[in-house]
């Protein structure tokens, strides 16, 4: 499982499929077959090698069904020559089998990396690879892995051979010299999206509590959120209460603001 992608990065390997028109699938370390899976709804053929048999055999139980598919039961670094002899044309070559865990294969030899790319400089078709992990041949692994097991970097891209590599998240992409300024530009298009990163989403308490002072908020406050009343027509003009007054204004008073001026005598 790399840092961003549980199983293969799927945005790369359908960009490779598409890109050498790849149509075989090989995966070594099967585990429980989620990639595997996958890899039957876009590849015409797919071959998965694990070591361990009670995960072969459940792998092969739940994802059985799949005509496509083809389980293998052994150590990858002695089965996947004899795998690649059956394909006959370029493969993605997914090499995940590496021991990862008390239920997984291979505590004896962590790492089976080394003997698969030999298996796959041995063949003659020229197969695209992606590697797992590729933190851990940056820097060995910490405990309980063995960190001395497993090669490193340098180790690597020499087992690599001509082949032009790169690590694009936390995989090492191998693609003949020919596809590099592809894979180049692919990876750049994508760094350069992955580096505005989409807003994150509220956490449920947070939420929860500002609905709570906002309903609160709108409680005491609520007077002023009322509607307003509905708008009245004005009262018809008082004509001749404005003609007495300008009268009285001029220095004349009409009859009625003189009543009022000899009331208040």
């Amino acid at each position: 499982m790399g840092l961003h992608d549980f199983g293969i990065p799927k945005d790369l390997a359908l960009f490779l499929r598409d890109l050498l028109d790849l149509r075989t699938f090989v995966e070594t370390g099967t585990n429980k077959a989620g990639t595997a899976a996958w890899a039957a709804d876009h590849f015409d053929r797919v071959t998965t090698i694990e070591g361990d048999r009670a995960l072969y055999e459940a792998a092969r139980s739940t994802h059985g069904r799949l005509r496509n598919v083809r389980f293998v039961h052994g150590d990858s670094g002695e089965e996947l020559g004899g795998v690649l002899e059956n394909v006959g044309q370029p493969a993605l070559v997914w090499l995940d089998a590496h021991w990862c865990g008390a239920e997984t294969f291979g505590k004896a030899a962590e790492c089976p990396l080394l003997d698969e790319l030999e298996a796959l400089n041995e063949c003659a078709t020229d197969h695209v690879i992606i590697i797992d992990d590729a933190r851990f041949f940056t820097a060995p692994p910490p405990p309980p892995n063995d960190g001395r097991s497993w090669p490193g970097l340098v180790e690597v891209a020499q087992a690599l051979g001509d082949r032009y590599a790169l690590i694009y998240r936390d995989v090492i992409v191998a693609v003949p010299q020919r596809h590099r300024e592809a894979l180049v530009a692919w990876v750049h298009r994508r760094l350069a999206e992955d580096a505005v990163p989409p807003p994150l989403p509220l956490p449920q308490r947070l939420v929860r509590r500002l609905v709570h002072e906002g309903n609160r908020w709108l409680a005491r406050s609520g007077a002023a959120l009322q509607a307003p009343p509905r708008a009245t027509a004005p009262p018809a003009p008082d004509w001749r209460a404005q003609r007495n007054w300008r009268t009285y204004q001029r220095g004349t008073p009409g009859p009625v603001v003189a009543a009022l001026l000899k009331q208040t005598r």
